[in-house]
């Protein structure tokens, strides 16, 4: 999955947006960003389209999933802000929810056959009509360049070592960190502990729609508005649905609390992927293998972090810690901004005097 990604991002970025951006005399940069979002946008619907079928293959089955005795009204008091997992695997009292009878091993190898035929279908389409790099010159170049393994590995390291890597790491990490909460401990926590596993797919449904509507939105946007106010928004949102969690005490009765905080995480999502990708892309025009490598290895680490902290911590430490780390993050990457314009000045003053 992460060689499909990076194989991904160096086409948007190196084939289609400068083809694009020749083409029609438009800033590279605002091409990039749009590029990045739209992309995110159709690898962000797949959230919809993939819970849609599982609510469809599941549907035969909804007679047959069902709560354990350990009943959702009786566990309302450490859902949420005071869900602990930890507490829960240390103990087999009635405070943790437990399922039966889920659904069977041919309603799963149903679900399994249809994800494999839409992944043949990709791979079909992909292998048709997507158009080779040696169209746009990249092969010839890359046989020339060809660099080994161990280069590459160095290569990455030293990169780790550029300081506009070093500021953007910590909002890289933070991208993957807070979706990695999301997917883990919101969805146990609050959806399933508060309401029951059977809600999980609607309220998925409706963080997909907003990462994508947002992914939409804000790579337009950024033409008129440029990246800061955008990131501002977006951890401006990410931050209040944090603290909004915090004082929240999660409500079958009351799903459109559900629903709103998985929009704010949806929008947030599909803000900071794509346009952190795609900031990266414009930072490091000059060693892009390298950069993109040291930005999926973080991103991996943040995931990492995510499903390490699932068991170690309860939920309103996790949420204090996920403010600091946003908080800092956007402090590095104010930093990394003036720096980056500081230098474009003295680049255009170089360019001026030659």
């Amino acid at each position: 999955m992460s060689a499909l990604d990076a194989g991904s991002v160096i086409y948007r970025n190196y084939q289609i947006s400068q083809e694009y951006s020749y083409l029609t005399g438009e800033d590279f940069g605002t091409i990039l960003a749009r590029f990045f979002g739209l992309f995110f946008v159709l690898f962000q619907s797949s959230i919809i389209w993939g819970n849609l079928i599982i609510i469809g293959v599941f549907s035969t089955a909804t007679d047959t999933i069902h709560l354990s005795n350990s009943t959702l009204n009786s566990n309302e008091s450490t859902c949420g802000v005071d869900f602990c997992p930890v507490a829960s695997s240390q103990s087999n009292s009635s405070n943790s929810t437990t399922f039966s009878n889920l659904p069977d091993k041919s309603t799963l190898q149903i679900l399994f056959g249809v994800y494999f035929v839409c992944t043949v279908v990709a791979l079909i389409i992909i292998r048709l009509w997507l158009d080779p790099l040696s169209r746009y010159g990249e092969g010839c170049t890359e046989m020339k360049t060809r660099v080994t393994g161990k280069q590459l590995i160095f290569g990455t390291m030293k990169q780790m070592g550029n300081p506009y890597q070093i500021a953007l790491i910590p909002f890289i990490f933070f991208s993957t960190f807070q979706t990695g909460f999301y997917n883990i401990d919101f969805t146990a926590a609050f959806i399933t502990c508060a309401w029951g596993v059977q809600n999980i797919g609607q309220v998925m449904i409706c963080y997909g729609i907003c990462c994508v509507s947002s992914s939409l939105l804000f790579s337009r946007m950024i033409k008129y508005t440029g990246r800061l106010p955008v990131f501002s928004i977006i951890v401006a949102t990410n931050v209040t649905a944090h603290v909004l969690m915090l004082n929240w005490s999660p409500d079958a009765s009351q799903p459109i609390e559900f629903f709103l905080i998985a929009g704010m995480f949806g929008v947030s999502e599909g803000v900071m992927s794509p346009q952190v990708s795609a900031f990266a892309a414009l930072l490091f025009d000059d060693n892009k293998q390298a950069a993109f490598n040291n930005l999926r290895l973080w991103q991996g680490l943040g995931y990492i972090a995510a499903y390490v902290n699932a068991t170690l911590f309860c939920i309103e430490f996790k949420l204090y810690l996920l403010i600091a780390v946003a908080l800092f993050s956007y402090l590095c990457y104010i930093i990394l901004e003036i720096c980056y314009a500081r230098s474009l000045r003295q680049r255009d003053i170089v360019n001026d005097k030659n």
